[in-house]
């Protein structure tokens, strides 16, 4: 019990920091998927592995 309550405190302590830096990775991961997503539909050798039936 006691422990749990402790870790508690330490995540609501560094919250504020922390929850700032995941947006901003958050925001440089979806833009980064977006790219990745654009690349793989704009990649003949993808497509060509896509439309492929696999075994």
């Amino acid at each position: 019990m006691a422990e749990s309550t402790h870790q508690k405190g330490q995540q609501h302590q560094g919250d504020a920091g922390f929850n700032k830096h995941e947006r901003a990775l958050c925001g440089v991961r979806s833009q980064h998927m977006a790219l990745a997503v654009h690349m793989l539909k704009h990649d003949p050798i993808t497509a060509d592995l896509e439309t492929r039936p696999h075994d």
